[in-house]
């Protein structure tokens, strides 16, 4: 459970703090920039694709080949590959506004500092991930803290001494310093070593689904966002309460499970318990945001309220499957799990065009339904599963 807890105040740091940056700019600046984070929602699973290529992947490889070269590869590797995802991403700001149904005007600054930002927060996000598999959670949790603790006091504190564009500028310059600050700190020399197939193989259900979750909200919000200015408020209300904790439950409990299971110590009861007592608090922290934060956004009611449900139901089933696809991925990898993994996805994406604002939460909840029915059914001739059964004496160590 201390583990869970470190890796979850890590994620909090990098997730809550920027979600509090979006409200308070949103009051400071003026309402719309607060719409900003739902705006580049969808981009986040983007680069959740490439830590997975260059940061998960590589430290579980490096794990199992015994290869610490991977790793230093892979992270310079992935950060010239979002280097190059970014400039793209700032050129083609406007016609991204566009195509979320939005208007460029009102919108272009901040969306580009967001785009920005996001490079810089993946980064940090490799870095740390360099960090769990040596054992060294509290300096990432340094690193997180200052950076997003930086940055927010910069931006925020900069937009009211000067014109929005200045302020952007200036904060990205010094986000920038940092973060090769604690590159050049955690820098290692290396041989040359990409794996880069079996990064992709150790990490395969993540990226899948990544890349499903980027079209959902793509396709979801853009579909979701035509359908007028109520839905956009309930959205950016629903994302801004709720998914910094989403963050938390996923990456936490998927990282302890990633750990746990390549070194042959997952206790399934053991650690299913403690996501549930992490749940417990991170639902909790939702209805407390809820409470606090609805007077200002003041969403529609049933709409808010439809979406909240759709939420918590998911939350709580969401360890039952994570666990489990976990376990597949890394001791029973096989192309069947990955065929219906895609073929969920692509179910889900396709009910992002369902005539309704709903369509991204009903598919979210196909989704969840789906895999918790099939990883049942596949995990249930695992032993792991049973109670009192540890993966390393059942591999006979």
């Amino acid at each position: 459970m201390k583990r869970l807890l470190q890796i979850s105040l890590d994620v909090l740091l990098t997730s809550a703090l920027p979600i509090v940056m979006w409200i308070v700019l949103g009051i400071v600046v003026r309402s719309e920039v607060a719409s900003v984070f739902s705006l580049t929602y969808p981009i986040q699973f983007v680069w959740l694709i490439l830590v997975n290529l260059f940061a998960v992947g590589p430290n579980i490889t490096a794990r199992k080949l015994k290869d610490r070269n991977v790793v230093m590869t892979n992270l310079i590797m992935g950060i010239v590959v979002g280097g190059v995802l970014t400039i793209f991403l700032c050129v083609n700001v406007d016609a991204y506004i566009i195509m979320m149904n939005l208007d460029p005007v009102a919108y272009h600054d901040f969306v580009f500092y967001g785009m920005v930002w996001l490079y810089i927060s993946f980064i940090a996000q490799i870095i740390s991930q360099k960090l769990y598999y040596v054992g060294k959670n509290n300096s990432s949790n340094i690193m997180n803290l200052f950076l997003n603790g930086v940055n927010f006091l910069m931006i925020v504190g900069f937009n009211l001494m000067m014109s929005e564009w200045n302020a952007i500028t200036l904060t990205l310059v010094f986000d920038a310093a940092i973060i090769i600050a604690f590159l050049l700190k955690n820098f290692e020399k290396r041989k040359f070593s990409l794996r880069f197939l079996q990064n992709i193989k150790n990490t395969s259900f993540n990226i899948l689904d990544y890349l499903g979750l980027l079209l959902a909200y793509g396709f979801g919000f853009m579909n979701s966002f035509s359908y007028g200015e109520i839905f956009v408020v309930a959205i950016t209300f629903d994302t801004l309460t709720t998914d910094a904790q989403w963050d938390v439950l996923i990456h936490s409990v998927g990282t302890t499970a990633e750990i746990d299971i390549s070194k042959g110590r997952f206790v399934y009861r053991k650690s299913l318990k403690n996501a549930y007592k992490l749940l417990a608090i991170l639902i909790g922290s939702v209805l407390v945001m809820d409470a606090l934060l609805y007077s200002y956004y003041r969403p529609e009611l049933w709409v808010f309220l439809v979406i909240l449900a759709i939420g918590v139901i998911t939350m709580i089933l969401e360890p039952l499957v994570e666990y489990r696809w976990k376990y597949l991925q890394i001791e029973n990898n096989k192309i069947e799990h990955n065929v219906v993994v895609f073929g969920v996805r692509v179910i889900r994406v396709l009910i992002s065009f369902l005539p309704t604002a709903f369509c991204t939460y009903i598919g979210q909840t196909f989704e969840v339904a789906s895999e918790l029915i099939y990883t049942s059914i596949k995990c249930r001739k695992f032993k792991v599963f049973q109670r009192g059964k540890t993966l390393n004496r059942l591999r006979g160590r």
